[in-house]
């Protein structure tokens, strides 16, 4: 796999977590009251205390994750082709690799007219062949 497409991947892969993540937080986060005159009270007190470090416990273990993650980003993004480059130097790859890519589709149009002549010459030979 290219490093581009484990670049895309890893990212995919941290927009998952971090869904996952906000919807277990919001899961195990106790109530809080909206309004101060209006208490929380269908919550005992020690449940919304469990229920409050359950959600840092998550939290904490997400950080964890996230930063875990942020590193192996920057290692895939460092070991990007090209990425200590300058602008110019970028350019003038990126024109170097044009100038094959154009050499390569020329030779390769010269294999494909190669091969239709040697096609036609076998289906001529085959003709003759078949009807004599």
């Amino acid at each position: 796999m290219d490093r581009v497409s484990q670049l895309q991947d890893l990212i995919d892969k941290t927009v998952q977590d971090f869904a996952t993540a906000l919807l277990e937080i919001q899961n195990v986060a106790p109530p809080v009251a909206v309004d101060p005159s209006i208490p929380v009270t269908f919550v005992a007190p020690e449940q919304v205390q469990t229920q409050a470090n359950a959600a840092n416990v998550l939290t904490q273990q997400f950080v964890t994750s996230m930063k875990t993650t942020a590193q192996q980003l920057d290692v895939l993004i460092d070991n990007l082709p090209g990425i200590n480059l300058t602008e110019l130097e970028q350019l003038a790859r990126m024109r170097a690799l044009d100038e094959e890519s154009c050499a390569a589709d020329e030779e390769l149009e010269r294999a494909v007219a190669e091969a239709n002549r040697l096609m036609a010459e076998v289906r001529t030979s085959f003709e003759r062949s078949t009807a004599a």
